[in-house]
């Protein structure tokens, strides 16, 4: 796997993982970012907008897009 492949599936990880735990609305883009070891510009080259990021994990984690 490519590393910018690599980057944005541990992104959705993360987000996964935190918006499971604190909330959409309790989760900083930073602190995806952060967890997802990225810096955060990379975060939003991929998702320009954290709504962009939680519509992602919809569509792609649970197939509802």
């Amino acid at each position: 796997m490519s590393s910018a492949i690599n980057a944005r599936v541990r992104i959705l990880d993360a987000a996964e993982n935190l918006f499971a735990e604190r909330g959409y609305d309790a989760t900083p883009t930073s602190v995806v970012a952060t967890t997802a070891g990225v810096p955060k510009g990379l975060l939003f080259y991929y998702f320009p907008a954290k709504a962009d990021l939680l519509r992602a994990l919809v569509s792609e984690r649970l197939g509802l897009g």
